[in-house]
């Protein structure tokens, strides 16, 4: 775990991988996203959004996220980092 705080509860789940499946890791700074409205992002729309993503887009899919938030935000600059890596099986 990265940046887990010691008052947090986590849990801990197995998932069975399968070829072509495809694992996330991200920073909060992903779908922390504060839109020109004043809202930030909800995170159901986060998750439908790369659940419409092909699987086989490849990096495509994350450059789609960034210009995404980009035009949520209104801006090239966002509030937090944007890291994530995906993980192809």
């Amino acid at each position: 775990m990265i940046g887990g705080m010691p008052w947090d509860d986590f849990e801990t789940r197995h998932r069975a991988i399968s070829p072509g499946d495809r694992l996330l890791l991200y920073s909060d700074g992903v779908h922390e996203i504060h839109q020109q409205d004043g809202t930030e992002w909800p995170f159901e729309q986060f998750i439908e959004f790369l659940s419409a993503c092909p699987a086989d887009a490849g990096g495509a899919a994350l450059e789609s996220l960034l210009q995404h938030v980009r035009q949520l935000k209104g801006s090239e600059l966002l509030d937090d980092d944007f890291s994530i890596v995906e993980v192809r099986f």
